[in-house]
C-alpha cells in the first residue's frame, strides 16, 4: 500500500528529499517505552517560497504522527499543527486558525479481487485550496493528479 499526502510546511525546502528519522513508539498508554521504530518519508516540493512550501509526501512506513514529527525534526513544521507546529510562524503565515494543513491525498494498493491495482484520490479540502490560492500556488495545486 502506498500513501501520499499533501502538506503545507513552514519555510523553503529543496526540490525533493527523504526524511529518514527513526521515531519513538507513541502510544498513549506506553509513554516513554523507549522503543524506536524505523520511519521514512519521501517528499517533493510542488510550490513554495521563503515563507512556506507545498509538499507531496510518500510514506514508506506508517508511524503515529510520522509526517508531523518528521517535518518538525526537519525544521519545517506543518502549518496549523497545534501539537508539533510553531504558533508564531502560523500567525505570520495566517494559518493559526486553519487547522492542520495536512491532507491524505492518494492511496494505492493491490485490489482484493483479481489483484488489480486500485487508486483512491481525495481532492484537497477547501482550507488547503484557500491557503494555496492566498500564497499564489493555486495553479500548481490544480495541476496535481
Amino acid at each position: 500500500m502506498i500513501k501520499e499526502y499533501l502538506a503545507v510546511v513552514h519555510g523553503a525546502v529543496g526540490a525533493r528529499g527523504v526524511i529518514d528519522v527513526p521515531l519513538a513508539a507513541r502510544r498513549p498508554h506506553q509513554r516513554g517505552s523507549g522503543r524506536v521504530e524505523p520511519a521514512r518519508t519521501e517528499w517533493q516540493r510542488i510550490a513554495g517560497d521563503r515563507r512556506a512550501s507545498l509538499v507531496r509526501c510518500r510514506l514508506s512506513t506508517g508511524r503515529t504522527h510520522q509526517l508531523r514529527r518528521h517535518w518538525k525534526a526537519a525544521g519545517h513544521p506543518i502549518a496549523g499543527d497545534p501539537r508539533y507546529g510553531h504558533a508564531a510562524r502560523d500567525r505570520d503565515l495566517g494559518t493559526l486558525d486553519t487547522g492542520l494543513l495536512l491532507h491524505a491525498w492518494r492511496l494505492s494498493h493491490e485490489g482484493v479481487l483479481r489483484r488489480l491495482p486500485q487508486l483512491l484520490v481525495a481532492p484537497p479540502p477547501e482550507r488547503v485550496v484557500e491557503i494555496a490560492r492566498r500564497l499564489g500556488w493555486h495553479g500548481e495545486l490544480r495541476g496535481l493528479r
